[in-house]
């Protein structure tokens, strides 16, 4: 969340003509908009509903995140993530 509110309230603001990522190729606001804090947003919306639902961590990590398989390093990181979410978002 902290990511997301300083997307937000932080780096929008400044409009940047180009983003240099902490990997991959530089690339525009546009684009880090909806490969990065798309996938942000819509990972924190499905791990809530899991948890909304009584769900565990165990279940966070199958969480649905088919949208996001063109994503260079999805099969990586898709796990990783679910479960950093999920214990960010647990005692939230």
């Amino acid at each position: 969340s902290c990511w997301i509110e300083t997307w937000e309230e932080a780096f929008v603001p400044l409009q940047p003509t180009y983003v240099i990522p902490g990997h991959g190729h530089p690339t525009n606001l546009a684009q880090v908009h909806r490969y990065t804090y798309e996938y942000l947003v819509d990972l924190r919306e499905k791990v809530g509903a899991h948890l909304d639902d009584g769900g565990d961590l165990a279940g966070a990590y199958y969480v649905d995140q088919e949208r996001w398989k063109v994503l260079d390093t999805f099969e990586e990181l898709a796990t990783k993530n679910a479960g950093r979410v999920y214990a960010e978002m647990e005692f939230e």
